[in-house]
């Protein structure tokens, strides 16, 4: 079971504890991320695609939405799911030539079958499709099915401004969540985008999980070689070291070999900071 909480009374019921502050080595607060020119990581993410056997045009497209996340600062979404998603090629798991086929076009509602292929090409269609559709019949929607991991949501926000629509995007997951009291997951992470065009200015964007701790900023703050910065906020996963491993997007134990419970015991309210809002001095991949 995982319990994620600032009470220290409570806290202390758990059969181990891994607070998340500021390190307190100045060596290590020295330590700063490379920077890359977004342009040259685009052009890497493409080829290394490309190498798989994807069609340049939907290799960039992939690209795009991966290095957004990592511009806007959302980096469990960024580059660093590159090797997942090139596992999953090699493992059958994505299609990489599939084309998604509409199941339904009836009136405003339709359905789009992804055929297994990239979650990015399914998404930026449908997010395409209802903006438009929205625009003529004031209201749409468009589900997708048959799809592999999209992203981060707030990615397909460009259909939705180009078009001067208010845009909702949810996705729904496995059982990766465990509900207060349980001791097994039930629940899925699923996300919420909201994307709102404003006249004369940037459109108000909110994107964020229904989970209190995310496995991807867990995998990125308890990396090898790194200590847990305090914007990590509540993490945790379900192994008991800090290797990061465990928390690797698309992995998880069975609820009868995970630890009986462990607590990310933070300083701060760990509900304050959950997803993304528009970042107004990290503009992100046009």
């Amino acid at each position: 079971m995982l319990l994620v909480t600032a009470d220290e009374q409570l806290a202390a019921a758990a059969d181990r504890q891994v607070e998340v502050e500021p390190p307190t080595d100045p060596a290590a607060s020295a330590v700063q991320d490379p920077v890359i020119v977004l342009a040259n990581l685009t052009e890497l993410v493409t080829a290394t695609l490309c190498a798989e056997g994807v069609a340049p045009r939907r290799a960039a497209l992939v690209a795009r939405v991966l290095i957004d996340a990592d511009a806007r600062g959302h980096f469990s979404h960024g580059v660093g799911l590159l090797p997942m998603y090139v596992d999953r090629i090699r493992a059958g798991g994505i299609d990489p030539v599939a084309d998604p086929q509409w199941v339904s076009e009836m009136g405003v509602v339709k359905v789009l079958d992804a055929q297994g292929g990239f979650g990015q090409v399914a998404a930026e269609l449908a997010a395409e499709t209802v903006a438009e559709d929205a625009t003529m019949s004031g209201i749409a929607a468009v589900g997708v099915r048959g799809s592999n991991h999209i992203g981060m949501l707030a990615a397909y926000r460009g259909s939705f401004t180009r078009h001067g629509v208010v845009g909702l995007v949810f996705n729904v997951s496995g059982p990766s969540v465990a509900a207060s009291g349980a001791g097994r997951a039930t629940l899925g992470n699923d996300a919420v985008c909201l994307v709102a065009p404003l006249e004369g200015s940037r459109p108000f964007i909110v994107d964020f999980a229904t989970g209190i701790g995310g496995r991807g900023k867990a995998a990125r703050a308890f990396r090898p070689g790194r200590r847990p910065r305090r914007h990590a906020g509540a993490v945790a996963w379900e192994r008991g070291s800090t290797d990061g491993c465990a928390a690797r997007p698309g992995r998880s134990r069975s609820p009868a070999t995970a630890p009986v419970a462990q607590t990310v015991h933070c300083r701060r309210d760990p509900g304050a900071w959950r997803g993304l809002g528009d970042l107004p001095r990290r503009e992100a991949v046009p």
